[in-house]
């Protein structure tokens, strides 16, 4: 069994490690105008990555170009933020990774700089620039004085407030203004960052001016873009744990056949759960009862980004018996199974549901059958604990629950070290930690059974 076990985790990391290794697909979404800008920028940048093109007219189109890209492509460069905006807005739990490139700062004023050396007549007041209209501002004020913050920064603000109807038609409307000043007399030339509308505004005989970003700013775009990606591929392959046990504690029956005929009913409604898929999933007996090794992606799937349990809905459907679940998210396998063994106690503590603890150690949960029912335990003001204090918000959480599952709502550390499957020096750490903070509170002592000093019986005063 353990030759087996070792082979399928060595099968699962060669199976990872082969799709890391291969080159990164990146889409971009840009116009036809900037394919050449975009293509010159990219060839001279030293990274390694593979891409496609996917050119739009106008922000109707980006919806489509996005859906119909291929699984392969991780990750999506978009020519602005408006194209991103409208990618996060249709697709709000895409898993790609979204950039986006601007006309920077420093591309705004150098144009400016090179329309000025080419005409010293140039009349500032004559230009009308579309990108000031969206923050309020004007071309004086922008090149002139210090805004604080860059012009990207303040556009964001906008653009994250417009709603998807909103963005669709905003640049039909700076194009419509731009053709409005030209032809009341008003603008000599336009400065516009919408490169959809570029070819459309020289087709009336205006004078148009695009800032190109300049090639440090893309460079920084396109690696910050790949390094997301990676940041994303790694978090997605985290380990992952899954304790699945039998709720002893609402048996009819403790008989030991029972108990024995119950868990192999599990064992055989897990492995029909996973599947013939041992790279994905691995279910393995444990002190618990059983533990499906997987990892984050996997898990986000199953819980529907951690709101549901489709495994506990699986289960009711193959099994009459009730049964406890922990899911445990880590930086390792250590971690992970240490976290899944925390959230089993939470779903016992408590006789039901499915809880989890990520590699964050947050504790969530119960997971239920809609996300009207998920719910951060964090029954405690955050505002009480500093960053010094030395209990992490899961630990608080599990501690407070564990003296709310008592009748008296009191506790002491054998009973709290029974509870949460600690040591009783620990159980006691935890207690006097809260009690210090003013979160619990002593009142009594309770004296042992057997010899030895009484102990002190805490409650929560919070």
């Amino acid at each position: 069994m353990f030759q087996r076990y070792v082979e399928l985790l060595l099968a699962v990391l060669v199976h990872k490690l082969g799709r890391n290794t291969m080159s990164t697909k990146i889409g971009i979404i840009a116009t036809p105008f900037l394919e050449k800008f975009i293509k010159e920028q990219i060839a001279k940048m030293d990274l390694e990555f593979e891409y496609e093109l996917f050119l739009y007219n106008e922000f109707r189109d980006i919806p489509k170009l996005f859906a119909n890209m291929s699984t392969d492509i991780t990750g999506v460069m978009t020519s602005g933020v408006f194209p991103a905006a409208v990618i996060l807005k249709s697709f709000p739990e895409t898993d790609k990774v979204i950039e986006a490139f601007n006309s920077d700062d420093a591309g705004i004023c150098r144009l400016f700089l090179n329309l000025y050396k080419n005409n010293k007549n140039w009349d500032i007041d004559r230009v009308h620039g579309d990108f000031l209209d969206l923050i309020g501002s004007d071309l004086a004020d922008y090149l002139f004085n210090d805004p604080m913050r860059s012009l990207n920064s303040r556009i964001d603000d906008v653009v994250q407030k417009l709603s998807l109807e909103e963005l669709y038609v905003v640049e039909q409307k700076q194009f419509d203004k731009h053709v409005s000043l030209f032809k009341s007399g008003k603008v000599d030339c336009a400065v516009t960052r919408f490169s959809s509308i570029v070819d459309k505004l020289c087709d009336i005989g205006m004078e148009v001016y695009f800032p190109y970003p300049s090639f440090s700013y893309m460079y920084s775009q396109f690696e910050n873009l790949l390094k997301n990606i990676s940041m994303c591929k790694l978090k997605n392959s985290q380990p992952a744990v899954i304790n699945v046990s039998v709720n002893i504690g609402l048996m009819e029956s403790s008989a030991g056949f029972v108990l024995q005929s119950r868990f192999m009913l599990l064992e055989e409604a897990l492995r029909k759960f996973c599947g013939n898929s041992t790279l994905e999933y691995l279910v393995q007996k444990n002190h618990f009862g059983y533990e499906i090794l997987t990892d984050r992606k996997h898990l986000l799937t199953y819980t529907k980004d951690f709101t549901n349990c489709t495994l506990s809905c699986f289960l009711r459907e193959m099994i009459d018996f009730p049964v406890l679940i922990g899911y445990g998210i880590g930086v390792n396998l250590y971690q992970a199974r240490l976290n899944a063994a925390n959230a089993i106690r939470e779903a016992g503590v408590r006789k039901l549901g499915s809880f989890m603890i990520d590699e964050e150690e947050q504790l969530i949960g119960p997971l239920g059958d809609d996300c009207s029912n998920i719910v951060t335990v964090l029954d405690f003001d955050s505002a009480v604990f500093g960053s010094s204090f030395p209990l992490s918000p899961t630990t608080v959480s599990r501690v407070l629950m564990a003296i709310k599952s008592l009748p008296s709502s009191k506790i002491t550390a054998r009973e709290l070290a029974f509870k949460l499957g600690v040591t009783t020096r620990s159980a006691n750490r935890f207690l006097r930690a809260m009690s210090e903070r003013g979160v619990l509170e002593v009142v009594g002592e309770k004296s042992p059974t057997t010899k030895g000093r009484p102990e002190r019986v805490f409650k929560i005063c919070v």
